[in-house]
């Protein structure tokens, strides 16, 4: 789901709120917070004291459009 909706191409300039990320992806705010909170707690992305996501190590295997794109 992540892949999909270019979560890592979102995040891959600057780390963003979960508002942010629903509505770069048309996506229900909540939904996309409970995603984010999922993906976290996985390591796919990191999350920072303000409440803001960002991309991780394991996070830019979804990055579309790199050699190590999954």
């Amino acid at each position: 789901m992540a892949a999909k909706l270019g979560i890592a191409d979102i995040l891959s300039n600057s780390p963003k709120t979960a508002d942010e990320l629903a509505k770069a992806t048309s996506v229900n705010s909540r939904s996309m917070y409970h995603l984010m909170f999922l993906l976290v707690r996985i390591g796919v992305f990191s999350a920072q004291k303000n409440d803001k996501f960002q991309l991780n190590p394991l996070g830019k295997y979804l990055l579309i459009g790199t050699s190590d794109s999954l």
